[in-house]
């Protein structure tokens, strides 16, 4: 697969793309990818601050990625997310509504074709 991509000023890259609390709005990381399966690797934290990513797969969504869970330890998640056919596909990776205002850290991520 590939991987194209175009970041919106919610979110900045340092050791991951971490989505800002400082920046009003919800703007979502937009990808263009062509493969099969994504895989997406995110930090998740015993820390109310961090919130819960959405994953949207050609307007649908495919996944949610809660950065947030109380028997976490800031270790990193790993999702499996199936895109469908081996084509080319639009991601968007945003905040759930309910925490626009959160933290959350993507580590990495990957695409691939069947």
């Amino acid at each position: 697969g590939s991987l194209g991509h175009s970041v919106m000023s919610s979110y900045s890259y340092t050791k991951g793309w971490r989505h800002r609390t400082t920046v009003k709005g919800n703007d979502p990381m937009v990808l263009e990818v062509s493969g099969s399966y994504m895989t997406l690797v995110f930090k998740q934290e015993n820390n109310k601050a961090c919130g819960t990513a959405e994953v949207w797969v050609d307007g649908k969504l495919a996944a949610t990625l809660p950065g947030y869970d109380s028997s976490a330890w800031g270790q990193p998640v790993t999702q499996l997310i199936s895109l469908g056919e081996n084509t080319t596909h639009t991601v968007n990776i945003l905040m759930a509504e309910a925490d626009a205002g959160k933290l959350f850290n993507l580590l990495d991520m990957a695409v691939a074709g069947e």
